[in-house]
């Protein structure tokens, strides 16, 4: 897709149906306490650790029926802590997170999103810093982090996010 992005240029799961196209939306998981606790998103949500790692799991829409995102998402999460509990669904269009400027390189992207296609989740991807914000500052790649954060919006019911 991109000089910031050369992963993007290829498919990265024999069992993802493509590429994510610009096109896709993509869905994240709220799970309170895990990444989500008093009305807010924790640090572990879009954790810089895991983005500059590319580990940040998403659902495809497209490719990632409401019962998939049940079974092979949520359930996973919840299943890991019995005081956990689903609190919501973020959405956000993938042209707009690879959209996102990287802060001091405005004509660079700040994020890369990746096929993750799993045997039985092939919606899932994942998202990651790109080459140049992985190599900025600290206080930089932060600020990468919130303006992601807050390209994903509001929280949705998960009826929500599938309308």
């Amino acid at each position: 897709m991109s000089k910031d992005c050369p992963c993007e240029a290829t498919k990265q799961s024999k069992h993802s149906p493509s590429k994510v196209s610009n096109t896709e939306t993509l869905l994240f998981v709220l799970i309170e306490p895990h990444n989500y606790s008093q009305n807010d998103i924790t640090p572990v949500a879009f954790s810089k650790t895991e983005l500059k790692e590319s580990r940040v799991s998403v659902s495809r829409k497209k490719h990632t029926t409401r019962e998939v995102l049940q079974q092979e998402v949520i359930d996973v999460l919840l299943e890991r802590d019995s005081r956990r509990q689903l609190v919501g669904i973020l959405k956000a269009d993938c042209g707009n997170v690879r959209n996102l400027k990287a802060e001091e390189s405005k004509n660079r992207r700040a994020c890369c999103v990746l096929d993750d296609g799993t045997l039985k989740n092939i919606g899932h991807a994942h998202l990651g810093f790109s080459e140049i914000t992985k190599q900025q500052p600290k206080n930089l790649q932060a600020a990468s982090r919130r303006n992601l954060i807050l390209l994903f919006g509001k929280k949705l019911t998960i009826d929500d996010a599938y309308n």
